[in-house]
């Protein structure tokens, strides 16, 4: 895993997605295909976070899956960002993606057109 994920790939919104965390769920802010902003939780030390680890999310099932590996990359404010691995996708990440994507509440979204340039 390379900890300079720093936010740069396709970010996805998906209402009701979870992380679960040593048994403590997580409200995700925004995931892509390798790493996911969370709520921050008082009282976890996220630089030593462990497992088990899931994704979760009741109204979505394809979103249900384990996580083997999760690490630490940095947090802001009430967001804190983690890097992660699902071990079915740990090779075709476009699996995942397009998983993601399907489910993305901002996918209808039309980006502003600035009309001042």
């Amino acid at each position: 895993m390379n900890g300079s994920e720093r936010r740069a790939t396709k970010r996805y919104v998906i209402d009701g997605l979870l992380v679960e965390i040593d048994g403590v769920v997580h409200e995700t802010v925004d995931v892509s295909t390798h790493a996911t902003a969370v709520v921050r939780r008082a009282g976890i030390d996220y630089s030593r976070v462990k497992g088990p680890f899931r994704f979760t999310c009741e109204s979505i099932s394809d979103l249900n899956h384990p996580i083997s590996e999760m690490k630490f990359l940095y947090e802001r404010a009430a967001t804190v960002v983690l890097e992660y691995v699902i071990l079915e996708y740990k090779v075709d990440r476009d699996a995942w993606e397009s998983v993601l994507s399907r489910h993305d509440v901002r996918a209808d979204v039309v980006p502003f057109e600035d009309v001042f340039a």
